[in-house]
C-alpha cells in the first residue's frame, strides 16, 4: 500500500514539474489568446488532479478513460503538456484525426518542443501522411542540428517517393556524424533502385572498411557488381564466398548467376559439378543445385538442346553417388527429354517408375519419352501401367489417347482421351484432340461439337481455330466460316506452315488459285516437310494448268510420306 501511494505520489510531482516546466516557456499565441480567460490557480490545481490521472490510466492501458480525464484537465486549463498526452491516447486508439487535431494544437502552444512535433509526425505516419511527417522532422531538426536520430527519420521518410533526398539527409548525417553502417547500407540501398550502382558499390566498399570479413555486405556487393555488369569482379567475390560456406545456396546461384551472365555455360557446369561431388552435401541441396542450373538454361538459353546437355553431368555426378533415388534420375531424364536424347530420356525415366512408382510425373515424362521417339506400342504399354497406380491422372489419359490415335487405334483413341476430358471438362487440347480424332472417323456431328464447345472455353485458341477450319475447307462445309477462323489462327502463328497450308486450301476450295498459291507456297517457304502441303501445292498448279509443276510437288510430296496411295494415283495418271 505504502510502495503504490510513494509512485503515486512520485509521478504527480513529475507531472507537476513538466506543467510548470511547459509553463514557464514561451509559446507563440495568437493575440486573440491574450484576451481569453486564464486559469486561476484552483483550476490548475484541479487541471493537475485531472492530468495525473489521465497519465496513470494511460499507463494502464485505459485510454478511453485517460481522454476522459484529459479532456476534463483542458477544460481548466489549455496547456501544451495535456494536449500532447490527449494526442497520444488518441493515437493509441487510432483515433488519427482527433490525434492530429491536438498534436497540432500543442505543437501550436509549444512549437520549440521537440517531443510534441515528434509525436505529431508519429500520427501523420500512421494516418500515411508523410509530407506533413516530413515537415515536422525537417523543424525538428532545424531545432536540433545535433539530433542524429532525428535526421535518419527525415531520411526514411524522404526514401518514400524523395529519394534524392533521402541521400542528402544521409551525407549530412555522415558529415556531421562520422560513418555509420547502417546508413551507409541506407544510401548503398537507395543508389541501386536508383540504378546507380558505382555509387552503390562505394558505399558497399566503405561499410567493409568497418567490417571487413561481413559476408552479408559481401554477398551484397557481388550483386551489386552484377548488376552493374562487372561480372568478372562478382564472381571473384562469389569464388571466395563459396570457399567458405560451400552449402550456402544463395552464394551458390549468384555464383552460377556470373557464369551464365558470362555465357559460359560450360564452366558453370564444370563447377557445379565438383560442388555436388562434395561428400558433405546433402541429396536434396544437391538436387536443388541442379534445378537451380536447369532454371538458368530455361531462362537465359530458352531450354537450347545443346545448353540442356550441360546440365548433365551435373546429375550423373549425382546419380553416381546415389544410384538408387528417384530424384537424380528424374531431372537428368528431364535434362535427356528436352537435349533430344531419347534413349537417354526413356531409360532414366522408366527406372524412376520402377523405384518409386507412385510419382505420376515420372509416368507421364516417360510415357512422353516414349512418345517423342515414335514408340508409340511402348508408351501405351507404359501408360496403361502408370494408370494402375494413378487412376485419376490427365496426362496419363491424354497421352494414352494421342499414342493409340498415332497408331490408327481411334476407338481406344476417343476412348482415353475422353476419360482425360472427364477429368478435366474444359481442357482446350484434349478437346481439340478427341475432335480431331472423331473427324478421323468421319464422325462429323461429334467432331464439329467438340470444337464448338473448344470455342467457346478459348475463342482465340489458333489450334483449334486451325483444325477446326480445315476440317470445314475439306468438307467444302460454310466455307466463308473457315476462312475467317482460319485467317485469325495465321494472325497468331504467321510462321506456321501447318495453319498456312491451311489458310491456302480454304482460298483453293473457295476458287481463289492466285490466293491458296501465295498461302501453301509460303508454308513450303518457311520449312514445311509435309507431304500434304506439297501435295495441295501440286493439286494448286494442276488447277493454274502447270502440269509439269503439279507433277514435281507430287512426286516430292510421295518422297516425303510413301504410303499416300492417293497422290500415287495421280502421279500414275498425270491428274487429279
Amino acid at each position: 500500500m505504502m510502495k503504490g501511494g510513494l509512485l503515486k505520489i512520485g509521478i504527480l510531482l513529475l507531472t507537476t514539474v513538466l506543467l510548470l516546466g511547459c509553463g514557464s516557456s514561451s509559446p507563440a499565441v495568437d493575440e486573440n489568446e491574450q484576451d481569453r480567460h486564464s486559469p486561476t490557480d484552483e483550476e490548475k490545481q484541479q487541471a493537475r488532479e485531472y492530468f495525473v490521472e489521465g497519465s496513470l490510466l494511460e499507463m494502464q492501458g485505459e485510454y478511453e478513460r485517460a481522454v476522459e480525464q484529459y479532456t476534463k484537465a483542458l477544460e481548466l486549463d489549455e496547456s501544451a503538456a495535456i494536449y500532447y498526452a490527449l494526442s497520444k491516447s488518441y493515437l493509441e486508439l487510432g483515433k488519427l484525426s482527433r490525434a492530429a487535431e491536438a498534436g497540432r494544437e500543442a505543437v501550436r502552444r509549444d512549437g520549440e518542443n521537440l517531443s510534441y512535433r515528434e509525436n505529431l509526425a508519429s500520427v501523420y505516419i500512421r494516418a500515411r501522411e508523410i509530407d506533413k511527417a516530413i515537415e515536422q522532422y525537417e523543424k525538428i531538426v532545424e531545432l536540433d542540428p545535433h539530433n542524429s536520430q532525428a535526421f535518419y527519420t527525415l531520411a526514411r521518410l524522404y526514401q518514400f517517393d524523395k529519394p534524392l533526398r533521402a541521400l542528402e539527409v544521409y551525407d549530412k548525417i555522415l558529415n556531421r556524424f562520422g560513418e555509420q553502417l547502417e546508413i551507409l547500407a541506407q544510401i548503398a540501398d537507395i543508389n541501386n533502385s536508383l540504378g546507380n550502382h558505382e555509387e552503390a558499390i562505394d558505399a558497399l566498399k566503405r561499410m567493409l572498411d568497418f567490417d571487413p570479413g561481413n559476408e552479408s555486405i559481401l554477398h551484397t556487393l557481388g550483386n551489386t557488381h552484377m548488376r552493374a555488369g562487372d561480372y568478372e569482379e562478382a564472381k571473384s567475390i562469389f569464388v571466395d564466398l563459396l570457399e567458405n560456406h560451400p552449402d550456402d545456396l544463395d552464394v551458390l546461384t549468384s555464383l552460377v548467376d556470373v557464369h551464365v551472365k558470362l555465357d559460359d555455360f560450360e564452366s558453370a557446369s564444370r563447377y557445379l559439378v565438383n560442388v555436388v561431388t562434395n561428400e558433405e552435401l546433402s541429396l536434396d541441396l544437391k538436387v536443388e543445385i541442379g534445378q537451380i542450373f536447369l532454371q538458368f538454361i530455361e531462362e537465359y538459353a530458352e531450354r537450347d538442346a545443346e545448353t540442356m546437355k550441360l546440365a548433365a553431368p551435373v546429375f550423373d555426378a549425382i546419380i553416381e553417388q546415389y544410384p538408387d533415388e528417384p530424384q537424380p534420375r528424374f531431372f537428368r531424364g528431364i535434362v535427356a527429354l528436352f537435349s533430344d536424347e531419347s534413349e537417354i530420356a526413356i531409360e532414366q525415366l522408366k527406372r524412376v517408375t520402377e523405384i518409386d512408382p507412385e510419382d505420376n510425373n515420372a509416368w507421364v515424362y516417360a510415357g512422353e519419352a516414349l512418345f517423342q521417339a515414335g514408340e508409340y506400342t511402348g508408351a501405351i504399354e507404359l501408360l496403361s501401367e502408370g494408370l494402375e497406380y494413378h487412376g485419376d491422372d490427365f496426362d496419363l489419359f491424354f497421352l494414352l489417347g494421342l499414342s493409340y490415335n498415332r497408331i490408327d487405334e481411334l476407338e481406344n483413341a476417343t476412348k482415353y482421351i475422353g476419360q482425360a476430358i472427364d477429368i478435366r471438362p474444359d481442357d482446350v487440347n484434349a478437346l481439340s484432340m478427341l475432335a480431331l480424332t472423331y473427324d478421323s472417323k468421319e464422325e462429323y456431328a461429334v467432331s464439329d461439337s467438340l470444337y464448338e464447345v473448344a470455342l467457346s472455353h478459348a475463342p482465340d485458341n489458333h489450334l483449334v481455330l486451325n483444325n477446326y477450319s480445315y476440317s470445314m475447307a475439306e468438307r467444302e462445309k460454310d466455307l466463308e466460316r473457315a476462312l475467317e477462323m482460319s485467317k485469325r489462327a495465321v494472325e497468331q502463328r504467321p510462321e506456321n506452315d501447318a495453319y498456312l497450308d491451311t489458310l491456302g486450301w480454304i482460298y483453293f476450295k473457295l476458287g481463289d488459285i492466285e490466293q491458296a498459291k501465295h498461302y501453301v507456297r509460303k508454308a513450303i517457304d518457311v520449312g514445311s516437310e509435309s507431304a500434304v502441303v506439297h501435295d495441295h501445292m501440286g493439286d494448286i498448279y494442276y488447277h493454274m494448268g502447270e502440269y509439269e509443276k503439279a507433277m514435281e510437288f507430287w512426286k516430292k510430296a510421295l518422297e516425303l510420306d510413301d504410303s499416300k496411295e492417293e497422290i500415287e494415283q495421280k502421279i500414275e495418271r498425270g491428274a487429279i
